[in-house]
């Protein structure tokens, strides 16, 4: 029981980074917003850990902008 209530609350921290990240990699929100937006997310720190936000952010960008780009070549 306990497993699956853990498994929830991961996936539900996951699925709202997720969300903050995407919103972020395609300028919805800027890096101030994004992290605060991730950090007010509960159990985030399942996901990624504080001092690693950024680095999660940047990453999320550059992954979405490899993929824009791919489009053109």
């Amino acid at each position: 029981e306990l497993s699956k209530f853990k498994d929830y609350i991961y996936s539900d921290a996951e699925k709202k980074v997720d969300s903050i990240c995407s919103d972020y990699a395609m300028n919805q929100i800027d890096l101030d917003t994004a992290v605060n937006k991730i950090k007010d997310v509960d159990n985030f720190n399942m996901i990624v850990e504080e001092h690693n936000i950024e680095d999660a952010l940047y990453y999320a960008k550059e992954d979405y902008d490899n993929k824009t780009l791919a489009k053109y070549y």
